[in-house]
């Protein structure tokens, strides 16, 4: 047909392989002379051809899609736009990856209505989320109206691993805003809705459950959680995680980074800094956006290790770095956090260098102004660790009203939300702006038992340190000391040790 066409004019060569009409006009009556049903048929042939060609690269999944959908072949064209959607995800075009997904969801619209259907949109919605969710955080709207669609839709149907896959993701959504008590009951329910084929959602569950656990202040039940999630992951392959978890933060490295916390609430410098070690191993070997994103959490991390230990020029370079890396991965939500980051680590700088009480003031302003920006965008996760942070300054700074006004709205705050693993140091800073003896040794007293029960001996050494510039009493002092396991990397033991000589 084709040598015909061409003996006769219609057709000539363009390259090797590839014909074309002589003229516009031939092309035009070929276009108008066959019918539909016709046109369909050549697209589709030409969509299976573009597939079939494409032996040892990806295809130009865009253009199938687009021959796909002027086949009618919707259910395929959709199929097309989502792997069109993961190599853009995967080369770092992030808005390019959206469009590749709204356009697969206009697909799904025009197949018919029943659970293969619901199946499609949901494994889009989910994706969609995600990437929305690494990008942009809680700040944005669509997050929650994606994941809320896929459990409208998993919760009419009939799909165990549909439902567990939105209840999941809906995680994702509630912790960065500190909605704990909500993640946490999804997360107690979603072991009762694990199929055989999804056993390696156990310990990301787990660690999920570590990470809420340890945020609400149960130290001693996260470490558990958290210990036995990377444990479990001894018998699985973390790659089944990559078209399955659609869940912003990477189990594996969130389990690292949370152990690195617990260890440094217990003053265990050597096995805070293994963990994390091996998160930014863990996240060397996850594809883009999570490798980014966790990588950018395991900074924040790092960062509040340094700054927990007075290693502050360190910190600085970690900054600097974060920083850097969130601009070069498009990441806003991280483009942001790591701006609150490098304001805080130059405030600390300053107090430790003696500067002014007005430099200070003019810091602390720094940090309010970001750190109240997240609120106001419902990024709420961690904030408390820098209303302690600004109360420390405001004191320094010679405004102690302002600071213990802070430290009460981040105290409601840590109330409201059920995120008490800083209330200890919050309460141990508001004690500071209080001027009578008996009302500053009875918050520090309520500050050190919180710790105690925590199991957080770091922040009781502090208290216990706070204490003796009260009482000058050595005993409170050297039996807390005895049952810290720093070394002398801890500025805390140095001074104590210092005292007790």
């Amino acid at each position: 047909m084709v040598t015909a066409l061409t003996d006769i004019r219609v057709l000539e060569p363009a390259g090797p392989e590839g014909w074309r009409f002589r003229h516009e006009l031939l092309r035009e009556v070929a276009v108008e002379l066959a019918p539909p049903s016709v046109h369909r048929q050549l697209h589709a042939r030409t969509a299976h051809a573009l597939v079939r060609a494409a032996v040892d690269v990806e295809p130009d999944w865009p253009v199938v899609a687009g021959h796909y959908a002027q086949a009618h072949r919707f259910a395929e064209a959709a199929q097309a736009f989502q792997k069109a959607s993961v190599v853009a995800r995967r080369r770092g075009a992030l808005q390019e990856a959206l469009d590749c997904l709204t356009n697969a969801l206009t697909q799904i619209s025009h197949c018919h209505p029943g659970p293969s259907r619901d199946r499609a949109e949901i494994a889009v919605r989910l994706e969609r989320g995600f990437i929305l969710g690494t990008a942009l955080g809680t700040m944005s709207g669509e997050v929650p109206r994606e994941f809320e669609r896929c459990l409208d839709l998993a919760t009419a149907g009939d799909s165990d691993d549909d439902l567990f896959a939105a209840l999941s993701a809906l995680v994702s959504y509630y912790v960065p805003r500190a909605e704990l008590r909500r993640a946490r009951d999804l997360l107690e329910s979603l072991p009762g809705r694990l199929t055989e084929n999804r056993k390696w959602s156990y310990p990301a569950i787990t660690s999920s459950l570590g990470s809420v656990l340890w945020l609400q202040g149960d130290f001693a039940a996260a470490r558990k959680y958290l210990d036995r999630s990377l444990e479990e992951w001894a018998d699985h392959d973390p790659r089944e995680l990559d078209n399955a978890w659609w869940v912003n933060s990477d189990p594996v490295s969130t389990a690292h980074t949370y152990l690195a916390l617990v260890h440094l609430g217990r003053g265990d410098l050597t096995r805070a800094d293994a963990e994390l070690i091996a998160s930014v191993r863990r996240c060397e070997n996850l594809e883009y956006p999570q490798n980014a994103y966790n990588r950018q959490h395991t900074y924040f991390k790092e960062i509040w290790v340094c700054l927990e230990c007075g290693r502050l020029d360190r910190a600085a370079v970690l900054a600097a770095d974060m920083r850097r890396c969130a601009e070069q991965a498009g990441l806003d939500l991280w483009r942001m956090v790591s701006s609150t980051e490098y304001a805080t680590v130059k405030a600390l700088m300053a107090l430790r260098d003696g500067a002014d009480p007005e430099t200070l003031r003019v810091n602390a302003d720094k940090i309010i102004r970001r750190v109240d920006g997240s609120r106001m965008m419902s990024l709420n996760v961690y904030l408390t660790f820098h209303d302690a942070v600004i109360g420390r300054l405001l004191t320094a700074a010679g405004h102690p009203d302002r600071a213990r006004e802070r430290l009460d709205m981040a105290l409601r705050h840590a109330e409201e939300t059920g995120m008490h693993f800083h209330d200890a140091e919050l309460m141990r800073e508001r004690a500071r702006t209080l001027d009578d003896p008996a009302d500053r040794r009875a918050q520090l007293d309520a500050a050190k038992q919180l710790a105690n029960q925590q199991g957080a001996v770091l922040f009781e050494l502090r208290c216990a340190l706070d204490c003796f510039e009260l009482t000058r009493d050595t005993g409170e002092l050297r039996s807390t000391l005895d049952r810290f396991p720093g070394d002398h990397r801890w500025p805390e033991r140095v001074r104590a040790e210092r005292i007790l000589s």
